[in-house]
């Protein structure tokens, strides 16, 4: 009785394992550019561009898309780096060029910058058949006065790949980090 069940177990386990070994591999995506943009020669404007705040169904490694009232959610997808951190960095590196200052960064490591950009992301979407949708509240800050404003945007996709959505977001990040980069310039 007990070689049944051991028996039964062993089936069970090599069904188990060959269907872990099946699964595919998610694939990773990350919104750098395949080349570095050239560095800035000045030091100043120094900003410091903070953390992005994002809705529930976008904070999360999968990569999201929409339909109607339908959410995708895939797991074969993937961002390379949560979206919080990534779209500060993407921003800071687009606003260094931007503003010519070597001293644009993502994160704290800037102490006491001149400006600090404050991010709430309401849309980053990925809609399917028409591009990709972009809402970014930002709040500039300077020697205790704020600025806000808010840049909506939707950029097209030139295929239905995931590649070229990941592009679209990122030319949509470069729109939004020349509508910050100007409010600054205009002081």
């Amino acid at each position: 009785m007990s070689r049944k069940f051991c028996r039964a177990g062993a089936v069970v386990l090599t069904m188990g394992l060959a269907g872990c070994a099946s699964s595919p591999t998610p694939n990773y995506y990350s919104l750098d550019l395949g080349v570095v943009l050239p560095p800035a020669t000045g030091s100043s404007p120094s900003v410091a561009v903070g953390l992005a705040a994002l809705p529930d169904t976008l904070d999360r490694p999968q990569m999201v898309s929409r339909s109607a009232y339908e959410v995708r959610i895939s797991d074969q997808n993937r961002w390379a780096e949560p979206l919080r951190r990534a779209i500060p960095r993407v921003l800071a590196s687009e606003m260094g060029s931007l503003l010519n200052s070597d001293q644009v960064a993502a994160g704290a490591t800037l102490h006491n910058p001149d400006y600090r950009v404050l991010l709430d992301v309401q849309r980053f979407d990925v809609v399917t058949g028409r591009g990709v949708d972009i809402d970014i509240l930002w709040r500039i800050e300077a020697q205790g006065v704020s600025r806000t404003g808010r840049s909506i945007l939707q950029e097209p996709v030139s295929d239905g790949g995931i590649a070229a959505q990941v592009e679209a977001q990122r030319r949509g990040l470069a729109r939004v980090a020349a509508e910050i980069a100007q409010r600054i310039k205009e002081k």
